[in-house]
């Protein structure tokens, strides 16, 4: 920009920065979450047809830096509220040919056209690229023959494979990401179950590890939308051998008596001092009684 001046109380601008006023077109600048990341969207205000403004994008070290190939003017406010998942904060600069965007995690970008607007695309990277997790709905219910836990996903497309960890420990692990509250299993846990915990983080598959009361059986299945787990009482006849044999295995098998020894013993006896002395040489220890 030129320096500019000052005469008759008024300030003059120099010819280039009234060139750049001149050249700079208005348009609209919206943002809108799409999972972790975000899509963002330029157009111009007037709703003009036609093409939208011309852009490139890239980003360098974590901001997102939009060119346009002429000046455009416009309110950028309503990115960093539009998808404040993804964007901490973006700045058009003076000049009107960059657009600068904060973002919050790692992103890679896309430039493209929908709807009469420049679309830049953002995608989380790495980690950050995990599946975005649902909100799963959990049941637990009680049953005269069983315990049910039930976990359905908003569109109902899920599976489960469970793993034994130990005699009364077993793991859930879903076929996807979900957020589910299982409070309930470790405040007021239904009959068969002991406590629960969440292992899943940071985005990967859900999996819940399911503490029970011993000898519980288990099975699981899909009921429509649902992932199903139902516990059981334990089997009366496999608890009853079971205890039979721990019985078993811990009794104490009383040892043989000893054998008396074989043959004569000769007693010895001997009076001293007012006193008779019994003797009785046995080759090996006996125990003996006196009455």
């Amino acid at each position: 920009m030129a320096i500019s001046w000052r005469t008759g109380g008024y300030f003059v601008l120099g010819a280039a920065a009234m060139t750049v006023a001149a050249q700079a077109q208005t348009a609209q600048f919206n943002a809108a979450p799409a999972g972790d990341g975000a899509v963002l969207s330029i157009s111009w205000a007037d709703g003009r047809d036609g093409a939208p403004p011309e852009a490139t994008a890239s980003i360098v070290d974590g901001v997102l830096v939009v060119r346009f190939a002429t000046p455009v003017d416009g309110d950028v406010s309503g990115i960093a509220a539009g998808a404040p998942q993804a964007v901490a904060f973006a700045r058009r600069s003076v000049d009107g040919t960059e657009l600068r965007v904060a973002l919050r995690r790692p992103m890679t970008a896309n430039v493209s056209v929908a709807d009469g607007a420049r679309v830049v695309s953002l995608t989380p990277t790495g980690e950050a690229a995990a599946a975005p997790s649902s909100a799963v709905r959990f049941v637990a219910s009680q049953r005269e023959e069983y315990t049910r836990l039930s976990f359905a996903w908003p569109d109902g497309q899920a599976g489960v494979s469970v793993t034994p960890r130990g005699d009364d420990r077993f793991e859930l692990r879903f076929t996807r990401p979900g957020d589910v509250d299982i409070a309930q299993l470790r405040t007021s846990p239904p009959r068969f179950v002991r406590t629960a915990q969440l292992l899943s983080r940071n985005g990967g598959d859900l999996r819940i590890m399911v503490t029970v009361e011993p000898g519980v059986r288990r099975r699981q299945f899909t009921d429509g939308g649902r992932v199903v787990v139902d516990l059981l009482p334990p089997d009366e006849e496999a608890q009853a051998a079971a205890a039979a044999a721990a019985q078993e295995a811990t009794a104490v098998t009383p040892l043989p008596p000893a054998a008396l020894p074989a043959g004569v013993v000769r007693l010895r006896l001997t009076e001293m001092e007012g006193q008779t002395r019994l003797e009785f040489p046995f080759n090996q220890p006996v125990s003996a009684a006196v009455f």
